[in-house]
Parts: structure tokens; C-alpha cells; sequence
């Protein structure tokens, strides 16, 4: 069998690679052929070592299911990808060929034509937030995770409608055991994602790690956040972190400190944490920068994520 697998989500992708390899498995099981796999990361090795691993028979007899991973990367890659087109129009015996880009190819590629001719290509979907919440069914249902819709939506905006994010987090619900998952099973569980991200941002901020701070906003950027937003976001954080400190300061306890910041209790020790390595004038300078981003930004004066990322380079 040949396959070949892209598209715009890499998760989804590499999940239905995983998926084809276990079918193969379990099919070859049935069977009681022997085989084995072998995973090849094509930006790794040479081109003749992968098309040796691929032509060369077993010796032991036993049928090959090989992943080959981003051939695109490949130092020869139009040698390779020549290569796997050859391929397609062959009788395949004893190999399986998994082929992942962690990429969209272009739909008039030559490899893309190929593979189609044969019934072979898997691009995965690039999901909105309505495609999102279909998959999130379908996927909830294929795990036998009881739950409704209200409390769907709850865990897709909680994961930022990631599918990767969506599948850990299923992953701890199970746990739980229960016959079915409540929306105060999702809040008890699972953190907001992007309040997650925009916390660890903060994070690299205190600890003066300009450079990781600068990679976590392109990750929230990534998710196709509003940099207006991911402002505010900061604002109301370094708002949050503020009145921690002066809280605290006063003597306030961790129940008395939540219920006055609107904040969950089990969130408070890291934002405690936080606002003692956070000095007043620290604090002070990043406001005045997140009112002058915001001003400039909503007048069309300057493009607020490149602001952003000055903002994080200097403070």
C-alpha cells in the first residue's frame, strides 16, 4: 500500500498516518506475517539511503510498513520525490509506504497528481471553528466520551480549537471515569489554553527571556489570535498580576485574593508567584507600552503585532 499525507493541520495528518499504520499492523496480525516498522525522518538522511531502505527486501521475509517523514525537507528532494512518483506506478509486495509532509504540497504538484491517479492522497482539513466542532464530535464519539454539546463548545474554546490540545485533554477527562462529562468537569480539568499561553508569555517576560517570549506570541499568533486581543489579554493579565501584589502585600488570604480578582483559587499560588518577581515599575513600564501599542494600533498607526514583538524584545 502507498500512501501520502498532508494538508494545512500537521496534527491531523500524522494522526491518520498513525491510524494507517495501526490498521496495517492489526491486518498483518490476522494474517500471521512478521513484519516490521521503520519510521525515516527524510530531513535526516541522504537520498539513496532512503530509496536503499525502501527498495531492499527484507531479509528475514518480513513485510516493511516504513513512515517516511517530510521527504519535501530533503536535501535532494526532486531526486526523492522523482523517486516516489516511479514508485506509484509500481506492484507493490512486502512494503507498506507511508508518505507525511508536515505541510500542504501544492495541489498541482507532481507528486500530488501521481498519488491521486492511485487513490492515495489524505490532506487534512484546515478547521474553523464550525468544521472544529464537528471533528470534536466525531472524535469525542469515536473515543466513547459522553458528553454534550453545551459542554463540546466549553472544551473546544478551551483548547483554543486545537485538535492536538483536544485529544490531551480528552485524554485526562477519561480518566475521570464518569459516565458522562459536565461542563464543571471541563472547568475543573482543563485550563484555558490561550490564558495558559498568555501566562507563560508573561513568564518569559519577568524572567527577562526575551527570545522565548517572542516564540510563545508567535505560537498564540499561530492560532489565528487577533493581536488586538492577545493585548488586551496581556493588559488584563498585568492588571491581574497588579492587584495580586498590592493584595498581597496587605495581608489578604489566597480565598480573599480570588474572590476579589474574579480568578479560580487553584490559579492563585502561580500568579503569586509571579507578582513577587514583578516589580511596581516593571509593571508600570508594560502598561504604558500596551496604551501606547493599543492607541497607535486602533488608528491605523502601526501594525500591532510587529509591536508586539518590539514590546516583548524590549521590557
Amino acid at each position: 500500500m502507498l500512501k501520502l499525507l498532508h494538508g494545512k493541520n500537521s496534527f491531523l495528518s500524522l494522526q491518520e498516518a498513525q491510524n494507517l499504520i495501526s490498521k496495517i499492523k492489526d491486518r498483518n496480525t490476522q494474517k500471521n506475517e512478521d513484519f516490521e516498522v521503520r519510521i525515516i525522518d527524510a530531513s535526516e538522511k541522504d537520498a539513496d539511503y532512503i530509496i536503499n531502505e525502501i527498495e531492499t527486501p527484507d531479509l528475514l521475509s518480513r513485510n516493511k510498513i516504513i513512515l517516511l517523514k517530510r521527504y519535501t525537507q530533503n536535501s535532494e528532494s526532486d531526486k526523492l520525490q522523482d523517486f516516489l512518483i516511479e514508485l506509484s506506478s509500481r506492484d507493490q509486495d512486502n512494503i507498506d509506504l507511508i508518505i507525511w509532509e508536515d505541510q500542504k504540497l501544492r495541489s498541482n504538484s507532481k507528486i500530488v497528481g501521481a498519488y491521486k491517479k492511485i487513490d492515495a492522497v489524505f490532506e487534512s482539513p484546515d478547521l474553523n471553528k464550525r468544521t472544529f466542532l464537528r471533528w470534536a464530535k466525531e472524535y469525542l464519539s469515536k473515543n466513547e466520551i459522553v458528553i454534550d454539546n453545551r459542554a463540546t463548545h466549553l472544551l473546544s474554546e478551551r483548547v483554543n480549537y486545537d485538535p492536538e490540545r483536544l485529544t490531551r485533554e480528552t485524554s485526562k477527562l477519561k480518566l475521570l471515569g464518569k459516565g458522562a462529562i459536565t461542563e464543571e468537569d471541563i472547568e475543573k480539568i482543563c485550563p484555558d489554553t490561550l490564558e495558559h499561553d498568555i501566562w507563560e508569555m508573561i513568564n518569559f517576560i519577568n524572567n527577562n527571556e526575551t527570545k522565548e517570549a517572542g516564540k510563545s506570541l508567535k505560537k498564540i499568533v499561530r492560532q489565528g489570535i487577533d493581536p488586538i486581543f492577545i493585548l488586551l489579554m496581556l493588559a488584563r493579565n498585568m492588571r491581574i498580576i497588579l492587584l495580586t501584589k498590592v493584595l498581597t502585600e496587605r495581608g489578604l488570604s489566597t480565598s480573599e485574593i480570588a474572590r476579589k480578582i474574579k480568578v479560580p483559587p487553584f490559579t492563585i499560588n502561580q500568579i503569586k508567584n509571579i507578582s513577587r518577581q514583578t516589580s511596581y515599575t516593571k509593571i508600570k513600564k508594560i502598561y504604558e507600552k500596551i496604551c501606547n501599542i493599543d492607541y497607535f494600533g486602533k488608528t491605523g498607526q502601526l501594525d500591532v503585532e510587529l509591536a508586539l514583538n518590539i514590546l516583548l524584545s524590549v521590557i
